[in-house]
């Protein structure tokens, strides 16, 4: 092994060594490591056994964004690759930090431990904000540096999207289900009220059983496949006995790991035929618009001051089984109340990477600075995308790029809403 961990002669099968993985690979564009772009990453993966630290760090370096994958002249399966190995690193004893599966965990889980911690983060949203004032004891239980590091800390609601969800009509011959995702349930409430709204203008009813869950995805790329299996088990249940038009998501990663649900099940387990049933009938909520109601016609009748708007498509609406440009095209048909910017830069992944985030954050937005630069240089009213990541990196993205009173953030659905009302 070289001195920068990669040996050319231990490379995935297949791997011609073109160099297409380190044209796109986020993160080598950010550091210029051989050993961040797939083939080194997986290269490091045969010393597993004798350097578990390291190991780690190869493993949970990776955005899995998909990028390398979908230009790879092998097709070697690095997104899979990794997330088997995680599997195997967790089996091991090797995981991602405590700092990241903390933050992770405030999101994901529906019991009462998960809602003291997302309690928790509003209060300190509070503190940083100045909501509380310094002489507050509070200041001395919840320190500020907790969240060292971080200049824009999302909001969590007060009141979930579940928990305020209008039941939907019985009966309804178009009843679509709506698979909500924990930054839709937790922090960005507004896109699953646009969906549901925009849904009503359209005749068609949203079906959202309370007693789905987190997707899976964040334990997925943990490493913890029975998790990831159970809170498939748990959705695919929660949705199996409704007739359903349609199962539409307004996250691009919840999409994405829908898709997976019958894989992580198997054949064998007695969901197994509801999970492909779902994952057929999965939609993203603007392509799902687009192609199934009469919103398009709403949004071109819209006669709205025009609206400067660049669209950041997501990694998993660009790549793999998922990609659909739906989201685009809806924004199109809105024209000419929507202006569509084209910053001549070709769409990239923003950085984010859910835990990635959590666990390098600085290079997480390292990777963002150049592509939001160039974006920004545009000079759009709004930046929007459909994964509720997306969203918090560019929220992030926008403010530590000083341009947070200049241009704002939201979901495609959210903007569409605004268009009627």
């Amino acid at each position: 092994m070289d001195e920068k961990g990669v040996d050319a002669a231990v490379r995935p099968p297949g791997c011609v060594r073109c160099g297409q993985c380190m044209s796109v690979c986020p993160v080598y564009g950010a550091t210029r490591r051989e050993e961040d772009v797939a083939r080194g990453r997986l290269a490091l993966l045969k010393w597993a056994g004798a350097e578990p630290e390291r190991t780690r760090e190869a493993l949970f370096r990776c955005l899995l964004c998909g990028a390398c994958q979908s230009v790879c002249a092998a097709r070697v399966p690095a997104t899979e690759e990794f997330l088997a190995a995680r599997r195997t690193a967790r089996e091991h004893g090797v995981t991602a930090s405590v700092k990241a599966r903390l933050e992770l965990a405030a999101l994901t889980r529906n019991d009462r431990a998960g809602d003291l911690m997302r309690r928790g983060g509003r209060l300190l949203a509070a503190l940083l904000s100045g909501e509380i004032p310094e002489t507050s004891g509070l200041l001395l239980r919840f320190p500020a540096s907790f969240f060292a590091g971080r200049p824009v800390i999302p909001a969590i609601a007060a009141r979930s999207f579940l928990d305020s969800a209008a039941a939907p009509s019985p009966g309804d011959a178009r009843r679509v289900g709506f698979f909500v995702g924990c930054g839709a349930n937790h922090i960005f409430t507004g896109a699953a009220s646009a969906l549901q709204n925009l849904a009503g203008k359209c005749g068609a009813s949203i079906f959202a059983p309370r007693d789905q869950g987190c997707c899976g995805l964040p334990a997925l790329a943990a490493g913890d496949f029975e998790a990831a299996r159970n809170l498939a088990r748990r959705n695919v249940a929660a949705f199996a006995d409704a007739p359903l038009a349609a199962l539409v998501t307004v996250c691009a990663s919840c999409g994405h790991q829908v898709l997976s649900w019958p894989g992580l099940l198997g054949e064998g387990d007695p969901l197994y035929p509801k999970a492909l049933a779902l994952a057929r009938l999965h939609r993203d909520a603007a392509s799902w618009l687009l192609a199934e109601t009469r919103l398009p016609a709403l949004l071109s009748a819209a006669r709205k001051p025009p609206v400067n708007v660049y669209y950041h498509a997501p990694c998993h609406l660009r790549f793999g089984s998922g990609a659909d440009e739906g989201p685009l095209r809806l924004l199109a048909a809105a024209a000419p109340s929507v202006r569509l910017v084209e910053p001549g830069v070709a769409a990239s992944c923003c950085g984010h990477g859910g835990s990635f985030n959590a666990k390098h954050h600085e290079l997480s937005m390292e990777i963002f600075a150049p592509y939001g630069q160039k974006v920004l240089a545009e000079r759009p009213d709004l930046v929007v995308t459909g994964c509720t990541g997306c969203l918090l990196q560019f929220t992030e993205g926008v403010y530590a790029l000083g341009k947070s009173g200049e241009t704002g953030v939201c979901h495609p659905l959210e903007l569409m809403g605004r268009l009627l009302n």
